[in-house]
């Protein structure tokens, strides 16, 4: 029903966010992804964009949200909204595994000044996590590189 009422031609955005929070809810990403399209067609603001770029982050499709939100450093207006947008942006390049980009983005984050002193942590514990995933991964490839040493056989003079 709230579907049908979203599609309807009043641009309601209380119905609209309605649809959205419940389908996020219940990871129905095709629902979600109608809702804040539409939120985005009838409301081109910063939150709509958010919207979306959840719905795409939700669905991993990562290059599409870094695409869509690049210009988040520029964005002017509630600095909530843009942290949220900036931190997607990050997580993005977490997800992707891609360690340079993850800290670039998350230094120039906290170097912006919108995260505010609660939020401090939430940057803090995502550069652990790819200071730590990079050190792991770095012991992998040690590991790997030293047993392909012991493999092959020894050169003698």
């Amino acid at each position: 029903w709230l579907a049908r009422v979203v599609q309807g031609p009043q641009h309601d955005l209380t119905m609209i966010d309605l649809l959205y929070q419940l389908a996020m809810k219940h990871h129905d990403l095709p629902v979600a992804a109608q809702a804040a399209r539409r939120r985005l067609a009838g409301s081109h603001t910063n939150a709509s964009r958010i919207m979306l770029a959840r719905v795409m982050f939700r669905r991993e499709a990562f290059d599409q949200v870094i695409r869509d939100l690049a210009d988040v450093p520029k964005w002017k207006g509630r600095i909530d909204e843009q942290a949220d947008a900036w931190f997607l942006v990050c997580d993005c390049s977490i997800e992707k595994r891609a360690w340079d980009p993850a800290l670039e983005c998350l230094h120039k984050l906290d170097a912006s000044g919108i995260v505010a002193a609660a939020r401090r942590n939430d940057v803090v514990k995502r550069l652990t996590i790819v200071n730590e995933a990079r050190a792991a991964e770095a012991k992998q490839k040690a590991i790997e590189e030293m047993e392909r040493a012991l493999r092959s056989p020894s050169k003698s003079p």
